[in-house]
């Protein structure tokens, strides 16, 4: 019996129309473009800031199909658009189906995915720096390695106390 293939929902938005909204909670979808352009924004002091143009082809709001945090940005057509619709649950049933290797490499880049998105403020912010120094020190030759980490560890704890000190609002 030949295996049936799901035909992905499809939606046209018109001009000047937000697709998604920053801040709003994600809707495990994604969208690839069909046909026309979208802006993403940011509001930034109270303005909204053009970030980025995606064209036919591209997809946006991949990162609801993985992290389950609001919107990041606004998505609003530049032109009429013919979106089709991907959700969580239609990936997951694909990615099944897909071969041991890709099923790696996906599973892989969602946790990167979702280590690139700092959630954890300074702590966070210390394990990406610490990862950092890590990497640096071992392509560094044993003589190198410690005037590095004399220099370098100084000032990094110093960055750190004063980002916790901004956050804590002593500063």
């Amino acid at each position: 019996m030949a295996k049936m293939i799901p035909i992905l929902e499809r939606r046209y938005v018109a001009e000047g129309r937000d697709i998604f909204v920053q801040g709003e909670e994600g809707d495990m979808t994604a969208y690839i473009i069909q046909s026309g352009s979208v802006a993403l924004l940011q509001e930034k002091d109270g303005k909204q800031i053009e970030i980025a143009k995606h064209y036919q082809g591209d997809i946006i709001g991949e990162a609801a199909l993985v992290l389950d945090e609001p919107r990041a940005a606004t998505a609003r057509t530049l032109q009429d658009c013919n979106l089709i619709i991907i959700n969580r649950q239609v990936m997951d049933d694909k990615l099944k189906e897909s071969d041991l290797a890709v099923r790696a490499v996906i599973r892989l880049m969602k946790e990167r995915l979702k280590a690139a998105r700092p959630t954890g403020g300074v702590g966070e912010v210390n394990r990406l720096f610490s990862d950092a120094f890590k990497l640096v020190v071992a392509q560094l030759t044993p003589g190198q390695r410690k005037a590095y980490q004399q220099e370098a560890s100084p000032i990094l704890r110093e960055f750190l106390n004063l980002t916790q000190n901004y956050i804590d609002g002593k500063k």
